[in-house]
């Protein structure tokens, strides 16, 4: 089974910008029209640099995933490239189908060294960092960050913003707040509603990418749609630098 998994994944490689395919249309790509569950389950474990987003149900529809954060990040991916979501669904799924490749890849007769897929090229953008933090007041509810990635967080003025001193939230802590693991967390489709603070230097970059449930997966998205799909506040929370010129004294 691992040949048909990497035939999917150097197929899905293949889907252009702004298409789509289905599981089922996969799945007779590759020469086993019955075979879209076994697409599916490929689906779920594809390595880093496959468009994931790109595929969808036969009726066009997203497919519940078990992080509901997974579906929103699909929306907004699928969005960003000019493909119509509406409750769940593309719209005009015909449209943005993609048709496949003109030759089929059938997978390996047998399960060789698979060759190299070929890598997409990101668009420039800056990576946000998004991590919570917890306030020393009983019962305070944790709050999260979400800042550009070269900035530090100054705790001193979080603290004024949230009424009293706040502190880094362990692992466990933040896998119950967010449904992520730290390192992976994003700034969308969390268990219960988060109070959030966005650094405003995000807001100078034309293009963001945003942690997408997993330390190796990113999705991009604008300043605006941050703070539109978060809610989020934009407030100063970064740490300042203080830079000392040669031959003064500190």
């Amino acid at each position: 089974m691992i040949s048909f998994h990497r035939a999917v994944h150097r197929l899905v490689r293949d889907i252009p910008r702004g298409r789509v395919v289905t599981y089922g249309q996969i799945a007779g790509i590759l020469g086993a029209p019955r075979a879209a569950r076994a697409v599916g389950y490929a689906m779920r474990n594809c390595p880093p640099g496959v468009p994931w987003h790109r595929v969808v149900n036969a009726k066009g529809g997203i497919s519940r995933r078990p992080n509901a954060g997974g579906m929103l990040t699909q929306r907004l991916l699928l969005e960003q490239e000019g493909v119509p979501v509406r409750r769940g669904r593309i719209l005009r799924l015909e449209r943005h189908r993609w048709q496949g490749p003109r030759r089929a890849r059938r997978p390996a007769a047998s399960s060789g060294q698979a060759r190299g897929g070929r890598r997409e090229r990101a668009a420039s953008g800056t990576r946000t960092m998004s991590h919570l933090e917890l306030p020393e007041a009983p019962r305070a509810k944790p709050v999260l960050v979400v800042a550009s990635g070269v900035n530090r967080v100054d705790d001193q003025k979080l603290g004024r913003l949230v009424g009293g001193s706040v502190r880094r939230a362990d692992p466990e802590t933040v896998k119950r707040a967010t449904g992520y693991s730290i390192g992976g967390v994003a700034p969308l489709g969390h268990p219960a509603p988060l109070p959030i603070y966005i650094d405003p230097d995000l807001l100078g970059h034309p293009l963001l990418y945003a942690a997408a449930g997993g330390a190796e997966y990113v999705f991009p998205l604008t300043p605006d749609e941050l703070v539109r799909a978060t809610g989020g506040r934009v407030a100063e929370i970064k740490q300042e630098v203080i830079r000392v010129e040669r031959g003064e004294s500190t």
